[in-house]
């Protein structure tokens, strides 16, 4: 089941393999997130981030060390079924929806491009 169970013993695993990390978040990993992600961040903010990372890396290990009875492996909030029936509804005409649009090139919204050919 994905997620385990918060209580289960595959969540208590996925935690202390956490835990293992001996390294700190390096402002370099920050640079690098921040670059899949396609943000600009400064020297000053990649140094923060890095702060704030480490302490919920710090965190998360706090938590794996944390020992549950084993009744909270049966412990789970998905027992119900929260899932809807999917109903087509009343769609808004094409024209509607395209007047709001910065751009559009008569039938589609025009968008930058975002990822380059040589990133695929």
């Amino acid at each position: 089941m994905w997620p385990p169970p918060v209580g289960s013993s595959d969540f208590r695993g996925r935690l202390r393999a956490v835990n293992l990390r001996a390294v700190g978040i390096t402002t370099d990993e920050v640079r690098r997130i921040a670059a899949l992600a396609r943000l600009r961040i400064t020297d000053q903010e990649a140094e923060s981030l890095a702060g704030d990372l480490e302490r919920i890396v710090q965190y998360i290990d706090q938590l794996a060390e944390v020992e549950l009875p084993d009744e909270a492996d049966s412990l789970t909030y998905f027992d119900q079924d929260v899932h809807r029936e999917d109903r087509r509804g009343e769609c808004l005409p094409k024209e509607d929806v395209l007047r709001n649009a910065p751009e559009t090139d008569g039938e589609y919204f025009v968008v930058p491009q975002i990822v380059d050919k040589d990133d695929s």
